[in-house]
């Protein structure tokens, strides 16, 4: 999220163990579902290497260019997560 909110001079993002780890994949493909982000090329391991065990089935990495920034930075939930530990109880 931060990276297309405040980044601005960022147009490219690669994202590492992107088939490798579950919530890497699932952020980057909400992302890309929503038009933030488009895929350029994968990277790595192709669909179909092991790791830890279990099959992957998509590719180690993603080379992505961002194509949409987000608008509204108060409505992120990094940001409402990060306000949470700043306050004094």
């Amino acid at each position: 999220e931060n990276i297309l909110r405040l980044l601005t001079t960022v147009t490219t993002v690669v994202f590492d163990d992107y088939g490798a780890e579950l919530g890497v994949r699932r952020a980057v493909d909400e992302f890309i579902a929503a038009g933030h982000l488009q895929v350029v090329a994968e990277l790595g391991e192709q669909p179909g290497w092991v790791y830890g065990g279990r099959t992957i089935d998509a590719s180690e990495g993603l080379v992505t260019t961002i194509v949409k920034r987000l608008e509204d930075p108060e409505s992120t939930f990094v940001n409402v997560r990060y306000a949470w530990y700043g306050q004094s109880f």
